[in-house]
């Protein structure tokens, strides 16, 4: 379900549901001003007595908040975005031949990389001792680093 709310700076208060009004509008005291690194947004929390439920009993899977107050044509294209997914097969359909070649010759060279940077990683995974001695020393080096910043 897609909700909006709108506060006008008049006061007015409107709220929509996937896109069209609803319920009716109402008017509180003028809008408020949120000053930069002063105010903080909270989504799914309720305001009300101290004791009380103040946790939304649902789920927020994107939120927005804009800068101004949104016109209703505009709360309904927001309501739309959700449903407008773009699936890889949607992208595949409309490339061309060329850009369908250079997407292949890039997924290889991708997959080739995989493949070089998992032979590297396991190459220098051996139980040799030289090996171990060098990555300890290493490894203690890094931490050295640690004990000089905290003095």
């Amino acid at each position: 379900m897609h909700v909006a709310i709108v506060y006008q700076a008049d006061g007015a208060i409107r709220g929509y549901r996937n896109g069209q009004p609803y319920g009716r509008t109402y008017r509180k005291a003028p809008g408020a001003i949120f000053e930069p690194d002063q105010s903080q947004v909270l989504l799914g929390c309720r305001h009300g007595a101290p004791n009380g439920n103040k946790g939304l009993a649902g789920r927020i899977y994107r939120a927005r908040l804009y800068d101004r107050a949104l016109t209703p044509e505009e709360i309904s294209k927001t309501a739309r975005i959700e449903a407008n997914t773009i699936t890889e097969a949607d992208i595949l359909a409309v490339l061309s031949q060329p850009q369908r070649q250079q997407l292949d010759t890039l997924q290889s060279q991708r997959d080739a990389t995989n493949q070089a940077l998992e032979a590297a990683r396991t190459a220098t995974s051996t139980d040799d001792p030289k090996v171990q001695a060098w990555t300890s020393l290493a490894q203690s080096l890094i931490n050295l680093k640690e004990f000089i910043y905290l003095r």
